[in-house]
């Protein structure tokens, strides 16, 4: 069942915004307290996905039902996708200042968009416009990073 409901939508909008925003300040404190990023990225991952598990089962269970063949290449998305992400973005956070760790973050759909084009479903042509845009608009943040 779908529903409309633009004012829970700006919520959960809202809320996700202020959820990424204090994500690499709180990563970077947690690791500074000694917690390796590792340790970081599983914490991370079990909360996320046992929270997922716990409202998919109380709203929908029926979604639970997954074929056999399917399970392989679930648990490759989940440990290479979705672990590596989070590794990453942790070592980035990490390692290096918090800003130019988000930085690296927001040119990751230039990447899929340079590496494989029909993933993101724009027309070859606006490809080329739209890489010079996102570069451009990664240096003015890092311009403005780089002011404060």
């Amino acid at each position: 069942m779908t529903q409309k409901n633009p004012t829970l939508g700006v919520i959960y909008a809202l809320v996700a915004a202020i959820l990424f925003g204090i994500n690499a300040s709180t990563t970077k404190v947690i690791i500074g307290t000694g917690i390796s990023p590792e340790q970081v990225v599983f914490f991370r991952s079990l909360s996320a996905g046992l929270i997922a598990l716990t409202w998919v089962l109380f709203t929908n269970p029926k979604a639970m039902r997954v074929p056999v063949r399917l399970i392989p290449r679930l648990l490759l998305l989940g440990v290479v996708g979705v672990g590596m992400l989070q590794w990453t973005y942790s070592q980035a956070v990490y390692y290096l200042p918090i800003g130019i760790a988000l930085l690296l973050e927001y040119t990751a759909v230039l990447w899929v968009l340079f590496t494989n084009p029909k993933a993101m479903r724009v027309p070859v042509r606006l490809i080329p416009r739209l890489l010079l845009l996102g570069v451009v608009g990664v240096g003015m943040l890092q311009w403005t990073y780089s002011q404060a």
